[in-house]
């Protein structure tokens, strides 16, 4: 178990080639190889999460290609932390507080894709009251009608109540046929009243439809924005203070997860580190740069000597031929 585990770390570091000298050193250096190399596999875990659940659930992608995106991005979570522990050393401030702000806006994005999986049932409903709050322009005339079928029925019932009064009048007085002719009328307005407010019912059956479109319309619009699940995420995020406090300890939980190889990572040199020090120092010794003024110096040398040379072996030539 301890040599799968030192060998996945090492694989995870990219020091393969360098596995059977690991073995040969002393337990320290071991350790904390180890130790470097399974830092990695929390943050390559939340990555490959991250990836995953974002691509999901806010473009909709199917589980192949979300997985896929999730692989990437856990694979270059591992380069950008492989960089990091493999740095002989200690770390730069700089490149400290770059990775807590790259680990911070990694928790930001995978806390909104895991909350959107988490609370899907209150994000729709949060879109379904967006998409009622977005104008309806079919609505107006619909609405201008039924306040007109309003005031004509309102004005009907005014009349058929005057009508009322004077039929009932007239039957006091005793004027049979005069009250029949108004009570026939009276009748008539309760018909025609009683006509508009079957029509206003229908209407409003027709205007509840046309919400109830209207509204699954929009919902089906704006399920592919995500600036609109943002906002919806953040109206039920920040809705309570639990919420809100459940939130921030996820984000809190992501960044500590992401930030384990910056932790791990020591400034005390391993029996590797040292050997690589080692190495390269001799490699420096065996091959040194050229320095450009000596190069120059030398060459200028040996062209000053060719040419000496070459002006002797002329002398002798010319004296030969004197001769």
């Amino acid at each position: 178990m301890r040599k799968t585990t030192l060998k996945t770390a090492a694989l995870l570091l990219g020091k393969m080639d360098h596995l059977d000298l690991i073995k040969k050193m002393d337990m320290g250096t071991q350790n904390d190889i180890t130790q470097k190399g399974m830092s990695l596999v929390m943050p390559m875990i939340l990555g490959a999460i991250t990836g995953f659940m974002f691509s999901k659930e806010t473009f909709g992608f199917g589980p192949l290609i979300s997985g896929v995106i999730g692989l990437v991005l856990a694979l270059m979570v591992m380069i950008v932390d492989r960089t990091f522990l493999n740095k002989i050393g200690e770390v730069s401030k700089r490149s400290k507080h770059t990775r807590i702000l790259v680990s911070v806006l990694l928790a930001l994005v995978s806390s909104s894709g895991i909350d959107l999986a988490l609370y899907d049932n209150d994000i729709q409903d949060e879109i379904r009251s967006i998409a009622r709050e977005r104008t309806n322009p079919s609505l107006e005339a619909f609405e201008l009608k039924l306040s007109e079928l309003n005031k004509s029925i309102s004005d009907k019932e005014v009349e058929a109540a005057k009508m009322k009064k004077i039929y009932l009048a007239e039957m006091v007085t005793g004027v049979g046929q005069r009250a029949k002719a108004k009570k026939a009328l009276y009748e008539s307005m309760l018909e025609q009243a009683a006509g508009m407010k079957l029509e206003k019912s229908i209407l409003g059956q027709e205007i509840a439809q046309n919400k109830r479109n209207h509204e699954e319309k929009n919902v089906a619009e704006l399920q592919g924005s995500l600036l609109i699940k943002m906002e919806a995420l953040h109206r039920v995020v920040f809705s309570s203070l639990s919420t809100a406090l459940f939130w921030f300890m996820l984000v809190l939980l992501v960044v500590l997860f992401d930030l384990l190889p910056l932790m791990v990572k020591n400034k005390a040199l391993n029996g590797y580190d040292q050997f690589m020090i080692a190495e390269m120092k001799r490699s420096l010794t065996l091959y040194k740069p050229i320095d450009p003024e000596k190069a120059r110096a030398a060459y200028q040398t040996f062209v000053a000597k060719h040419d000496t040379t070459r002006r002797g072996g002329q002398s002798v030539l010319n004296g030969f031929g004197l001769n």
